[in-house]
């Protein structure tokens, strides 16, 4: 039975497993991709990367608009109600305004970083790689929202 307390508590705990062992690795996995890249890279680039990171950070979380825990809860509300049709509706919808939104992100990171950067910083090169940046925030911020789709399942 769904409701029996004790397939409650199982999954209760192999979610906690899961989501606390999927945060450990991502620490550990950052954590060893950035000390590879300080090996690797000069410390400009270095830089440079960390920079263009933090921005595409920035311009994905903007460009979520609050998406992923609005569809999180809407999804996983219609689909305790067997409305897997409208949970599914809403889930394209979601996706698809989290690409128009991280597409006007990623412009504006284009022509906002850009400007930024070549005004104050004067980082050589760093332009360049603008428009990687810009692929960059709309993959991640579909990534973001597709993985908290599945979450709400």
């Amino acid at each position: 039975m769904a409701n029996d307390p004790s397939t409650i508590k199982r999954r209760l705990v192999t979610g906690t497993g899961w989501a606390v062992g999927g945060r450990t690795a991502t620490i550990i996995l950052s954590l060893l991709a950035n000390a590879v890249m300080a090996r690797i890279l000069a410390p400009s680039e270095l830089g440079s990367y960390f920079l263009i990171f933090s921005f595409v950070s920035v311009m994905s979380v903007v460009a979520q608009l609050g998406l992923g825990n609005a569809t999180v809860s809407i999804v996983a509300s219609e689909l305790a109600r067997n409305h897997d049709v409208r949970a599914g509706q809403i889930a394209r919808t979601s996706l698809i305004v989290g690409l128009i939104a991280s597409i006007v992100a990623a412009a504006l990171l284009y022509f906002w970083f850009g400007s930024l950067i070549d005004s104050f910083v004067k980082i050589p090169g760093i332009t360049e790689v603008t428009g990687y940046a810009m692929l960059w925030v709309v993959a991640l911020t579909m990534t973001t929202l597709t993985a908290e789709i599945y979450r709400s399942h």
